[in-house]
């Protein structure tokens, strides 16, 4: 029976009017606030049809979705982001996902995740409506592999580069690059997702309201008074780039304060020390994107997609030989001869990735 998402918590039936409404599960805090309810599969949203959860962030659930006209069966081609209902009315993350819709729409690219639809109602149901990527996120494939293929990780990165300087170009910044946002296919096709965090060129910094992840947060959005640019979404992308080759973070934290301490102070260890296997230039081009003074990071996404691609055209001997062209899938959408490191390469096997307390987005 498929059932029609009316309300946070109630639901009615597509096509009989005449039928009572049936109420979602829902649990109320004392003051009568919804903290939350479970969207059973085969609801409706709109014109769409949920036929699959795909995942779930601390604001909002992802569905597979088909249009509801559509014969049963049919592909569910399509992905909506479904804002949970204990958050219905607050305004900073109706913010949030507005901008999210707004730049989703009029930014293109084929590595930035584009936004087809959506609603925002501060008394209703507000969603995304968007592509559905099959593959995998990049902190997924660490988790599951350690390390990518160096060639790989910086084809990777230069895709991401590339949506990124769309958006540099518009005028905005991401605020939250992360392996968690940058989604690549089992052909490594790779799209940055998550566009609700972005703010403005040359924001002021606030450091008591962290719009993006502590883990990935480049030292001058901590320090107040300075000025958030594009070389700040350089960094994250830097610490991206070196989980993608190393394994696991480059800073080990436990806390808000150890976090803040480590992007100001803490110095970086040189991918290469860690892994003899990466040379010395990617790893220099790392350290770069990491330094702790903007100024001296590459200046811009094209001088940083230009020294990526000559990396990426002088490490791919380091491919593994039976790789080959093709991208075959496997449960995450990667294949894990083609994408992930040798297990034997280097020097012994790189630690387990620390689990840090991110938050999801």
């Amino acid at each position: 029976m498929r059932q029609t998402l009316a309300a946070p918590s109630t639901v009615g039936l597509t096509s009989d009017e005449s039928a009572p409404a049936a109420k979602l599960p829902d649990n109320r805090t004392s003051d009568g606030r919804s903290t939350g309810v479970r969207i059973p599969a085969q609801t409706v949203v709109d014109s769409w049809l949920l036929t699959e959860h795909l995942g779930s962030g601390s604001y909002s659930s992802v569905w597979a979705a088909r249009p509801v006209a559509t014969w049963v069966g049919s592909p569910a081609d399509y992905a909506i982001k479904l804002l949970q209902p204990k958050y219905a009315s607050d305004d900073h993350i109706l913010k949030s996902l507005a901008l999210e819709k707004q730049l989703g729409q009029e930014l293109s690219h084929p590595h930035l995740v584009p936004v087809l639809d959506g609603k925002i109602d501060s008394r209703g149901l507000s969603y995304l409506l968007m592509p559905r990527l099959r593959g995998a996120l990049v902190s997924e494939s660490i988790a599951r592999v350690g390390r990518f293929m160096i060639p790989h990780a910086l084809w990777i990165m230069r895709q991401a580069t590339e949506a990124l300087a769309v958006l540099h170009g518009a005028g905005w910044v991401h605020g939250d690059i992360k392996p968690e946002n940058l989604h690549v296919t089992a052909d490594g096709h790779a799209t940055l997702l998550d566009l609700g965090m972005a703010c403005r060129m040359s924001t002021p910094a606030q450091p008591s309201q962290h719009g993006g992840s502590l883990a990935y947060m480049a030292p001058e959005r901590l320090v107040l008074r300075s000025q958030v640019t594009h070389q700040s979404d350089i960094y994250s992308l830097g610490i991206t780039l070196y989980e993608m080759l190393v394994g696991r973070h480059p800073h080990r934290c436990r806390s808000a304060g150890q976090w803040v301490t480590a992007h100001l102070t803490c110095p970086v260890t040189p991918p290469h020390h860690l892994w003899n296997e990466i040379p010395v230039s990617v790893s220099d081009l790392v350290c770069d994107m990491l330094k702790k003074e903007p100024l001296r990071r590459p200046i811009s996404c094209d001088e940083l997609r230009q020294r990526l691609l000559k990396l990426e055209l002088e490490t791919l001997a380091l491919r593994h030989p039976a790789a080959g062209d093709s991208f075959p899938s496997t449960s995450l959408g990667i294949n894990d001869s083609v994408w992930s490191a040798s297990p034997t390469a280097g020097r012994a096997a790189p630690p387990r990735p620390h689990r840090f307390s991110r938050r999801p987005s």
